[in-house]
């Protein structure tokens, strides 16, 4: 029987990491480089890459890969759709949330998990952060499409944002982002309840996140570096 090399797994993990990192970072980033009579195709073309890149980095057991797809499947036929019906649009939005959230729960379970902090497990967490503030910029979406003009631009702007036109996805990706980082330029405000409820628990989501997260990092490095220490010891 053909033994798998561990080695050469662990490589192919990283690998996939790297390339879901890449496609997050190409997917929040399309609708500020992408001309907007491209975008109909090039945003939910991206967002197929993402899920393909996801399902590829998570899947590893069975039983989590047919998880990955029964929440893939309609999120990737919500991208390519865009239901114009509110009801549609917030199932299909529904449904984004839940599979990307899958992604960063798995990824993020495996690199707490770890024991040494690789370029994997960093992969992972960047992956992680993306992943947090595009969940969020699908709320937004929903929020805006159950109560419109829950986020609204400054004075000096437009007054109500469209999340639903190709500048609101400009917004919410941009409005989820500086939320998640607690820059808070004040050029893009939450009005409804329900968009001010999102933009807290982001805040707070994202801060807890580097503070955990990189405590656990600091953690695993330093058991690395006295472990290093202990056996360069012994052999000396």
């Amino acid at each position: 029987m053909r033994q798998t090399n561990p080695k050469s797994l662990l490589e192919s993990i990283s690998i996939r990491l790297q390339a879901l990192f890449v496609a997050l970072v190409l997917f929040v980033c399309v609708p500020f480089i992408v001309p907007e009579r491209y975008q109909g195709l090039a945003f939910p073309a991206v967002f197929t890459i993402v899920t393909l890149a996801a399902l590829a980095s998570t899947g590893q057991r069975r039983r989590a890969l047919i998880i990955g797809f029964v929440l893939a499947i309609p999120a990737v036929i919500a991208g390519w759709l865009e239901p114009t019906d509110p009801t549609l649009a917030v199932v299909g939005g529904g449904f984004q949330v839940l599979f990307m959230s899958w992604v960063a729960l798995s990824l993020l379970h495996h690199v707490l998990g770890a024991k040494r902090v690789t370029a994997e497990a960093l992969f992972g967490v960047a992956s992680v952060y993306i992943l947090l503030a595009a969940i969020w910029a699908v709320g937004y979406g929903i929020a805006d499409t159950l109560e419109p003009g829950a986020i609204m631009l400054s004075a000096d702007a437009a007054g109500v944002a469209d999340l639903h036109s190709v500048d609101g996805e400009k917004i919410r990706s941009y409005f989820s982002f500086v939320t998640l980082t607690t820059l808070g330029y004040g050029d893009v405000r939450p009005v409804s309840d329900v968009a001010r409820i999102l933009a807290m628990l982001e805040a707070t989501l994202g801060q807890l996140f580097l503070v955990i997260v990189v405590a656990r990092l600091v953690g695993i490095h330093t058991v690395q570096a006295m472990r290093r220490d202990g056996e360069t010891e012994i052999s000396a």
